[in-house]
Protein backbone atom coordinates (compact mmCIF):
# COMPACT_ATOMS: atom_id res chain seq x y z
CA UNK A 1 0.00 0.00 0.00
CA UNK A 2 1.21 3.38 -0.75
CA UNK A 3 2.47 5.70 1.82
CA UNK A 4 2.88 8.90 0.27
CA UNK A 5 1.14 10.79 -2.11
CA UNK A 6 3.09 13.19 -4.65
CA UNK A 7 2.27 16.08 -6.01
CA UNK A 8 3.56 17.66 -9.08
CA UNK A 9 3.16 21.49 -10.57
CA UNK A 10 4.68 24.32 -12.21
CA UNK A 11 5.08 27.06 -9.50
CA UNK A 12 6.50 29.79 -10.48
CA UNK A 13 7.69 31.86 -13.84
CA UNK A 14 10.09 34.89 -13.89
CA UNK A 15 11.52 36.74 -16.39
CA UNK A 16 15.09 37.06 -16.50
CA UNK A 17 17.17 40.16 -16.07
CA UNK A 18 21.13 39.84 -16.73
CA UNK A 19 22.53 40.53 -13.15
CA UNK A 20 19.52 40.74 -11.00
CA UNK A 21 18.23 39.02 -8.04
CA UNK A 22 14.87 36.75 -7.94
CA UNK A 23 12.75 35.96 -4.80
CA UNK A 24 10.25 33.44 -5.28
CA UNK A 25 8.40 32.02 -1.95
CA UNK A 26 7.79 28.09 -2.45
CA UNK A 27 5.01 26.86 -0.77
CA UNK A 28 4.13 25.22 2.65
CA UNK A 29 2.39 22.21 4.30
CA UNK A 30 3.87 19.41 2.19
CA UNK A 31 7.34 18.06 2.31
CA UNK A 32 9.44 18.95 -0.50
CA UNK A 33 10.97 16.00 -2.62
CA UNK A 34 12.54 18.19 -5.70
CA UNK A 35 12.59 21.49 -6.99
CA UNK A 36 13.30 21.64 -10.70
CA UNK A 37 14.47 24.94 -12.52
CA UNK A 38 14.40 25.26 -16.62
CA UNK A 39 15.80 28.75 -18.06
CA UNK A 40 14.60 28.84 -21.68
CA UNK A 41 13.59 31.11 -24.35
CA UNK A 42 16.23 33.05 -26.97
CA UNK A 43 19.38 35.17 -26.65
CA UNK A 44 19.81 37.49 -29.34
CA UNK A 45 23.48 38.23 -30.50
CA UNK A 46 23.99 41.71 -32.29
CA UNK A 47 28.06 41.38 -32.20
CA UNK A 48 29.46 37.84 -32.22
CA UNK A 49 31.15 36.00 -29.37
CA UNK A 50 33.91 34.29 -29.84
CA UNK A 51 32.96 30.80 -27.87
CA UNK A 52 30.39 29.55 -25.17
CA UNK A 53 31.60 28.53 -21.44
CA UNK A 54 31.30 24.53 -21.33
CA UNK A 55 28.99 24.73 -18.82
CA UNK A 56 26.73 26.63 -21.73
CA UNK A 57 23.47 28.35 -20.13
CA UNK A 58 23.96 27.17 -16.95
CA UNK A 59 26.46 29.81 -16.55
CA UNK A 60 23.42 32.56 -16.38
CA UNK A 61 22.24 31.00 -13.00
CA UNK A 62 25.03 32.48 -10.80
CA UNK A 63 23.67 31.30 -7.93
CA UNK A 64 20.40 29.46 -6.14
CA UNK A 65 19.78 29.05 -2.58
CA UNK A 66 16.78 27.79 -0.78
CA UNK A 67 16.33 29.88 2.45
CA UNK A 68 14.26 28.13 5.44
CA UNK A 69 13.38 30.38 8.04
CA UNK A 70 15.48 32.92 6.96
CA UNK A 71 18.34 30.26 6.97
CA UNK A 72 20.39 28.82 3.95
CA UNK A 73 20.10 24.97 3.73
CA UNK A 74 21.01 24.94 0.59
CA UNK A 75 22.99 27.00 -2.22
CA UNK A 76 24.68 26.22 -5.47
CA UNK A 77 25.52 27.46 -9.12
CA UNK A 78 23.97 26.48 -11.52
CA UNK A 79 26.61 24.61 -12.59
CA UNK A 80 25.67 21.75 -9.75
CA UNK A 81 22.24 21.58 -10.58
CA UNK A 82 23.00 20.14 -13.99
CA UNK A 83 26.74 19.00 -14.65
CA UNK A 84 27.65 18.22 -11.66
CA UNK A 85 24.36 16.82 -10.21
CA UNK A 86 25.36 13.03 -10.06
CA UNK A 87 22.20 11.68 -8.25
CA UNK A 88 20.59 12.70 -11.83
CA UNK A 89 23.34 10.06 -13.51
CA UNK A 90 25.02 12.72 -15.83
CA UNK A 91 21.67 14.14 -17.84
CA UNK A 92 21.49 17.34 -18.47
CA UNK A 93 19.11 18.63 -20.79
CA UNK A 94 20.50 21.76 -22.57
CA UNK A 95 20.10 23.54 -25.65
CA UNK A 96 23.21 26.19 -25.65
CA UNK A 97 23.34 29.26 -27.57
CA UNK A 98 25.79 29.59 -30.97
CA UNK A 99 27.74 32.62 -30.96
CA UNK A 100 26.68 34.68 -34.08
CA UNK A 101 24.92 37.81 -35.06
CA UNK A 102 21.44 35.75 -34.79
CA UNK A 103 18.33 35.18 -32.16
CA UNK A 104 19.61 31.63 -30.44
CA UNK A 105 17.05 29.63 -29.02
CA UNK A 106 17.84 27.74 -25.57
CA UNK A 107 17.50 26.20 -22.86
CA UNK A 108 18.83 24.48 -19.44
CA UNK A 109 17.39 22.24 -17.04
CA UNK A 110 18.50 21.05 -13.35
CA UNK A 111 17.01 20.25 -10.07
CA UNK A 112 17.72 20.45 -6.55
CA UNK A 113 17.09 17.38 -4.79
CA UNK A 114 15.86 16.54 -1.37
CA UNK A 115 15.28 13.21 -1.38
CA UNK A 116 17.99 10.35 -0.59
CA UNK A 117 16.96 8.01 -3.63
CA UNK A 118 18.86 5.29 -2.15
CA UNK A 119 16.95 5.83 1.54
CA UNK A 120 15.07 3.27 3.17
CA UNK A 121 12.24 5.35 1.94
CA UNK A 122 13.44 8.16 0.12
CA UNK A 123 10.65 10.36 1.56
CA UNK A 124 12.70 10.20 5.07
CA UNK A 125 14.99 13.49 3.36
CA UNK A 126 12.39 15.08 2.18
CA UNK A 127 12.22 18.90 2.74
CA UNK A 128 9.83 19.48 6.02
CA UNK A 129 7.85 22.26 5.52
CA UNK A 130 4.42 21.96 8.18
CA UNK A 131 5.08 24.68 11.19
CA UNK A 132 7.53 26.58 8.80
CA UNK A 133 7.54 30.21 8.49
CA UNK A 134 8.71 31.02 5.45
CA UNK A 135 10.53 28.95 2.34
CA UNK A 136 12.57 31.02 -0.36
CA UNK A 137 14.57 30.35 -3.37
CA UNK A 138 16.67 33.18 -4.10
CA UNK A 139 18.05 33.03 -7.42
CA UNK A 140 21.57 35.38 -8.67
CA UNK A 141 21.46 35.68 -12.77
CA UNK A 142 24.42 36.17 -14.51
CA UNK A 143 25.54 38.32 -17.69
CA UNK A 144 26.66 37.85 -21.35
CA UNK A 145 29.97 37.69 -19.85
CA UNK A 146 29.18 34.77 -17.91
CA UNK A 147 27.88 32.79 -20.73
CA UNK A 148 30.29 33.69 -23.70
CA UNK A 149 34.23 33.99 -24.52
CA UNK A 150 35.42 37.56 -26.23
CA UNK A 151 33.11 40.38 -26.56
CA UNK A 152 29.76 39.84 -27.14
CA UNK A 153 26.27 42.14 -27.21
CA UNK A 154 23.12 40.97 -27.23
CA UNK A 155 19.74 40.97 -25.54
CA UNK A 156 17.75 38.11 -23.01
CA UNK A 157 14.58 37.19 -23.61
CA UNK A 158 15.03 34.27 -21.20
CA UNK A 159 12.09 32.73 -18.23
CA UNK A 160 13.22 30.88 -15.61
CA UNK A 161 10.30 28.46 -13.94
CA UNK A 162 10.50 26.59 -10.93
CA UNK A 163 8.19 23.32 -10.60
CA UNK A 164 7.91 21.48 -7.43
CA UNK A 165 7.06 17.98 -6.81
CA UNK A 166 5.91 17.59 -3.05
CA UNK A 167 4.61 14.41 -0.94
CA UNK A 168 2.00 13.78 1.99
CA UNK A 169 2.21 11.14 4.18
CA UNK A 170 -1.04 8.94 3.69
CA UNK A 171 -0.06 7.25 7.38
CA UNK A 172 0.18 9.16 10.26
CA UNK A 173 2.57 6.79 11.62
CA UNK A 174 5.89 7.53 11.15
CA UNK A 175 8.58 4.55 11.69
CA UNK A 176 11.80 6.00 10.62
CA UNK A 177 13.95 8.84 11.64
CA UNK A 178 13.94 11.82 9.35
CA UNK A 179 17.22 13.56 7.62
CA UNK A 180 17.30 16.52 6.57
CA UNK A 181 19.80 17.18 2.92
CA UNK A 182 22.27 20.28 3.62
CA UNK A 183 24.41 21.54 0.85
CA UNK A 184 26.66 24.47 1.36
CA UNK A 185 29.08 26.25 -1.42
CA UNK A 186 32.65 27.04 -0.85
CA UNK A 187 35.04 28.37 -3.26
CA UNK A 188 38.94 28.54 -2.84
CA UNK A 189 41.18 30.61 -5.10
CA UNK A 190 44.57 28.78 -5.38
CA UNK A 191 47.39 31.30 -6.51
CA UNK A 192 50.32 29.31 -5.30
CA UNK A 193 50.48 25.14 -5.25
CA UNK A 194 49.58 23.85 -2.19
CA UNK A 195 47.86 21.43 0.15
CA UNK A 196 44.64 22.84 2.00
CA UNK A 197 43.14 21.38 4.64
CA UNK A 198 39.72 22.16 4.58
CA UNK A 199 37.60 21.44 7.78
CA UNK A 200 34.23 19.68 7.69
CA UNK A 201 30.93 20.29 9.66
CA UNK A 202 31.07 18.26 12.74
CA UNK A 203 27.60 15.96 13.79
CA UNK A 204 26.75 15.48 10.23
CA UNK A 205 26.49 12.42 7.55
CA UNK A 206 28.14 12.95 4.29
CA UNK A 207 26.95 11.33 1.64
CA UNK A 208 30.19 12.78 -1.04
CA UNK A 209 31.82 15.92 -2.03
CA UNK A 210 31.08 17.20 -5.57
CA UNK A 211 34.60 19.14 -7.12
CA UNK A 212 34.83 21.23 -9.36
CA UNK A 213 38.08 22.72 -10.50
CA UNK A 214 38.26 25.61 -12.94
CA UNK A 215 41.31 27.66 -14.64
CA UNK A 216 40.52 31.19 -16.59
CA UNK A 217 36.74 30.84 -15.85
CA UNK A 218 36.73 27.52 -17.64
CA UNK A 219 36.74 23.47 -16.45
CA UNK A 220 39.91 22.47 -15.62
CA UNK A 221 41.66 18.97 -15.28
CA UNK A 222 44.91 20.44 -14.39
CA UNK A 223 43.85 22.16 -11.41
CA UNK A 224 43.41 19.20 -8.80
CA UNK A 225 46.27 16.59 -8.54
CA UNK A 226 44.88 14.85 -5.35
CA UNK A 227 42.00 14.12 -2.68
CA UNK A 228 42.24 13.15 0.80
CA UNK A 229 39.50 13.11 3.66
CA UNK A 230 40.93 12.69 7.34
CA UNK A 231 39.66 12.15 10.58
CA UNK A 232 42.53 13.13 12.57
CA UNK A 233 45.26 11.31 11.19
CA UNK A 234 43.29 8.25 9.45
CA UNK A 235 42.60 8.74 5.73
CA UNK A 236 38.71 7.89 4.68
CA UNK A 237 39.84 8.91 1.42
CA UNK A 238 42.98 9.30 -0.33
CA UNK A 239 42.45 9.48 -4.12
CA UNK A 240 45.37 10.76 -6.89
CA UNK A 241 41.99 12.23 -9.03
CA UNK A 242 43.03 9.59 -12.07
CA UNK A 243 41.66 7.35 -9.93
CA UNK A 244 38.64 9.22 -8.62
CA UNK A 245 37.60 9.43 -12.51
CA UNK A 246 37.98 5.90 -12.75
CA UNK A 247 35.74 5.22 -9.55
CA UNK A 248 33.00 7.41 -10.84
CA UNK A 249 33.00 5.61 -13.92
CA UNK A 250 32.46 2.21 -12.17
CA UNK A 251 30.25 3.86 -9.46
CA UNK A 252 27.94 5.69 -10.82
CA UNK A 253 28.29 4.00 -14.69
CA UNK A 254 28.74 7.50 -16.54
CA UNK A 255 31.75 9.92 -16.91
CA UNK A 256 31.23 13.29 -15.27
CA UNK A 257 32.10 16.34 -17.09
CA UNK A 258 35.63 16.24 -17.48
CA UNK A 259 36.77 19.18 -13.97
CA UNK A 260 33.95 17.76 -11.91
CA UNK A 261 35.05 14.72 -9.17
CA UNK A 262 32.52 13.32 -6.97
CA UNK A 263 33.97 12.18 -3.56
CA UNK A 264 32.02 9.36 -2.56
CA UNK A 265 31.71 8.11 0.78
CA UNK A 266 29.07 5.26 0.15
CA UNK A 267 30.21 4.09 -3.41
CA UNK A 268 27.23 1.28 -4.94
CA UNK A 269 26.86 0.19 -8.20
CA UNK A 270 24.03 0.94 -8.32
CA UNK A 271 24.42 4.28 -7.27
CA UNK A 272 21.64 3.53 -4.57
CA UNK A 273 23.99 3.82 -1.59
CA UNK A 274 21.97 3.87 2.12
CA UNK A 275 21.96 5.94 4.90
CA UNK A 276 23.90 3.54 6.88
CA UNK A 277 26.94 3.43 4.49
CA UNK A 278 27.25 7.68 5.02
CA UNK A 279 30.23 8.46 6.29
CA UNK A 280 29.25 9.59 9.92
CA UNK A 281 31.04 12.86 11.74
CA UNK A 282 29.05 12.75 14.89
CA UNK A 283 31.94 13.45 17.87
CA UNK A 284 34.13 14.11 15.53
CA UNK A 285 35.93 18.11 15.51
CA UNK A 286 38.82 16.74 13.80
CA UNK A 287 37.42 16.11 9.64
CA UNK A 288 39.11 17.54 7.07
CA UNK A 289 39.43 18.00 3.29
CA UNK A 290 42.67 17.74 2.27
CA UNK A 291 43.50 19.22 -1.60
CA UNK A 292 46.15 18.87 -3.36
CA UNK A 293 46.18 21.62 -5.70
CA UNK A 294 48.60 23.40 -8.87
CA UNK A 295 48.56 27.44 -8.55
CA UNK A 296 47.53 29.63 -11.04
CA UNK A 297 46.24 33.20 -11.29
CA UNK A 298 42.67 32.25 -11.84
CA UNK A 299 42.82 28.59 -10.81
CA UNK A 300 40.51 27.68 -8.26
CA UNK A 301 38.49 25.09 -6.70
CA UNK A 302 34.18 24.88 -6.10
CA UNK A 303 32.92 22.74 -2.89
CA UNK A 304 30.07 20.92 -2.24
CA UNK A 305 29.68 18.38 0.23
CA UNK A 306 26.11 16.44 0.03
CA UNK A 307 25.91 16.20 3.99
CA UNK A 308 22.45 15.13 5.93
CA UNK A 309 21.56 16.09 9.48
CA UNK A 310 19.00 14.16 11.62
CA UNK A 311 15.85 16.18 12.86
CA UNK A 312 13.66 16.08 15.28
CA UNK A 313 10.74 15.52 13.55
CA UNK A 314 6.79 15.88 15.00
CA UNK A 315 4.85 15.01 12.31
CA UNK A 316 1.93 16.38 11.20
CA UNK A 317 -0.85 15.30 9.20
CA UNK A 318 -1.20 17.68 6.52
CA UNK A 319 -4.71 18.17 6.90
CA UNK A 320 -3.88 19.39 10.36
CA UNK A 321 -5.00 16.50 12.27
CA UNK A 322 -2.05 14.57 13.11
CA UNK A 323 -0.10 13.84 16.36
CA UNK A 324 3.08 11.75 16.37
CA UNK A 325 5.81 11.51 18.36
CA UNK A 326 9.62 13.29 18.01
CA UNK A 327 11.85 10.97 16.37
CA UNK A 328 15.55 11.20 15.44
CA UNK A 329 17.22 12.32 18.70
CA UNK A 330 20.10 14.62 16.91
CA UNK A 331 22.18 13.92 19.61
CA UNK A 332 21.79 10.81 21.32
CA UNK A 333 20.38 9.18 18.36
CA UNK A 334 23.03 9.15 15.87
CA UNK A 335 23.42 6.59 13.25
CA UNK A 336 22.93 3.93 15.10
CA UNK A 337 22.46 5.35 18.20
CA UNK A 338 21.10 2.29 20.02
CA UNK A 339 17.40 2.47 20.69
CA UNK A 340 17.10 6.37 19.37
CA UNK A 341 18.97 5.78 16.14
CA UNK A 342 18.30 4.37 12.93
CA UNK A 343 19.59 0.88 13.74
CA UNK A 344 17.79 0.25 16.69
CA UNK A 345 14.03 1.57 14.82
CA UNK A 346 14.95 -1.07 12.16
CA UNK A 347 15.61 -3.97 14.78
CA UNK A 348 11.91 -3.17 16.64
CA UNK A 349 10.49 -3.60 13.31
Amino acid sequence: MATNQRYNRRWAARNFVAGGVDVIDLPLGFDIETLLLSLSGTINLTAAATGVRAEGLAKLIKRVSVMQDGKSIMSFTGDFITHGNFAREGGVIKTNPGIGIATHVCRVTGALDFAHIGGVRPSDSNLKTAGGRQLQLHITYGTLADLFTGAPVGTFALTLSVAVRETKELKEDAPYPAIQRVAKFIERPYAASQEDRIPLDPNCLYRGIMLRCEAAGELSAAVLNRVKVMFGSDGVIDYPVADIVDMNILDLGFTLTAGYYWVDFAPSPTNLAKVSDFLDTYNRADVFLVLDVNGGATNKVQIVPHQFEWIKYQHVDNSGYGNAAKIADPVRGGLFGGARGIAGRLRRR
